[in-house]
């Protein structure tokens, strides 16, 4: 089983709600003269991880462990779904149910787009359980870049 790990920062800890704030560099980003180009991209995000253990506490430098499948099924729902729906019925509405009216078939396109999105809503905690992380002490403290 593949997996995506990121080192991070413990910021919150509320329960077994742990927050970690994670730093997402581009490739470039661990160039010598990132200092001096503007291709070198770094963003800052905060993810949310369910831990019942009680053993991390705030400040603590962590690996936040997601799985590669799991990332890709993410995408499927968040992204390709939506867009092939989109893609799909507007042909349909523009072709077919209102010909030549550009700016209804548009609007059932991105209608049906939002009825996509509002099925997901009930399945919510479900998806939440599938798509989580696992946190796992960090063994090297030092190696965490802050950009801070």
């Amino acid at each position: 089983m593949e997996t995506i790990a990121h080192k991070g920062i413990v910021e919150e800890i509320h329960g077994n709600h742990i927050q970690v704030r994670i730093v997402q560099a581009s490739a470039c980003s661990e160039c010598e003269s990132r200092q001096r180009c503007v291709a070198a991209d770094q963003k800052e995000k905060l993810i949310d991880v369910i831990d019942a253990s009680g053993k991390y506490r705030k400040g603590q430098v962590v690996c936040v462990i997601g799985k590669t499948s799991v990332g890709l099924s993410a995408v499927l729902l968040a992204y390709v779904l939506p867009l092939l729906i989109l893609v799909g019925t507007l042909p349909i509405s523009l072709y077919g149910v209102f010909p030549g009216n550009e700016g209804l078939a548009a609007l059932i396109a991105l209608g049906c787009t939002g009825l996509y999105y509002l099925t997901l809503i009930p399945f919510r905690k479900s998806l939440l359980r599938k798509f989580s992380f696992t946190l796992r002490p960090s063994s090297d403290e030092t190696s965490f870049i802050n950009p801070s």
